[in-house]
């Protein structure tokens, strides 16, 4: 695999990815939930950069993000992150406008905004040069050294790419991992990139596809017989539960919507998997390194 995370003592160096290093973190080895009162937003797991810290005056919130330390929300058309880096590395910019939905990489977010597609965060390989014909664009998938746009010429990607495959059928849903990337096309799973673990080989018998998450090592499928998971096998062990849907990929951890709230999989190290009583009714929900974030609807302020 071209991906590059590097665990020394069983602690995690990850601010950026692929061949950038910054430094050497350690996680918390005590971790709480934090989330405030006023927000409709709860974050669970690593703390190390406060990317758990719920912002206390963040409210609205109709979608939230995360793939590394650091976590994002959209609220009210503007885009708001917390945790590692933020402030000093890659703050939002300013002049962002009206945003209608936003995408977290490892060390770069990009919106969807009405005026078009920006990126902001760690340059490397052109992630954050996006293309000027672009088009019509319908979603978009940050990745590891890349990203995604699904637009009305098709997939497009700026940055370290890898040949897509040519698609005969209607794209639906497209999901930028480390070094790889899926998609929905007509119901069915494709994925394309490296492939070290298997991730981009999808199970001939998963049938059809609604919604797909590519992570690191492995790749979550709802599908119409539930979620379905390959690649590492160490973190494709999907738990029973009841009406799982929404599954959220992270790089050693996954989640997904359940009848009950949340459920999640995978290491514990941060106490990732250990869901909050206060999102039971979680209504979206956001993976990273070491945490999650939900949208918490039963606050009364999700749109």
């Amino acid at each position: 695999m071209t991906w590059c995370l590097f665990r020394q003592n069983l602690t995690a160096t990850f601010l950026l990815v692929f061949f950038v290093i910054l430094g050497d973190f350690a996680w918390a080895s005590a971790i709480e939930e934090r989330s405030s009162l006023d927000s409709n937003v709860v974050c669970w797991g690593s703390n190390e950069y406060q990317q758990t810290s719920v912002p206390q005056d963040l409210v609205g919130v109709t979608q939230v993000s995360s793939k590394g330390s650091f976590s994002c929300a959209l609220a009210q058309g503007r885009v708001r992150c917390w945790g590692l880096g933020i402030e000093d590395i890659f703050p939002v910019p300013k002049d962002l406008g009206e945003v209608l939905q936003i995408t977290s990489g490892f060390a770069h977010n990009c919106a969807l905004t009405k005026k078009g597609v920006r990126c902001w965060g760690h340059e490397q390989d052109g992630k954050l040069k996006v293309p000027n014909n672009l088009g019509e664009v319908f979603q978009i998938a940050a990745g590891g050294e890349y990203t995604l746009a699904l637009t009305n010429k098709g997939i497009r990607c700026w940055g370290k790419c890898f040949r897509a495959p040519v698609f005969s059928g209607s794209i639906e849903f497209i999901s930028a991992g480390g070094c790889f990337a899926c998609a929905v096309v007509s119901g069915q799973a494709h994925c394309w990139g490296c492939n070290g673990k298997g991730q981009v080989e999808v199970p001939s018998d998963l049938g059809l596809v609604r919604e797909i998450s590519a992570g690191v090592y492995h790749v979550c499928a709802n599908t119409i017989n539930g979620i379905r998971c390959w690649g590492d096998k160490a973190y494709t062990q999907v738990p029973g539960g009841d009406n799982l849907s929404m599954p959220r990929v992270g790089v050693y951890h996954s989640c997904a919507l359940s009848d009950t709230g949340v459920l999640c999989w995978g290491d514990n190290d941060s106490n990732q998997l250990e869901v909050p009583p206060a999102a039971v009714d979680a209504a979206s929900i956001a993976v990273g390194d070491s945490h999650t974030c939900a949208i918490v609807s039963a606050r009364g302020r999700l749109p």
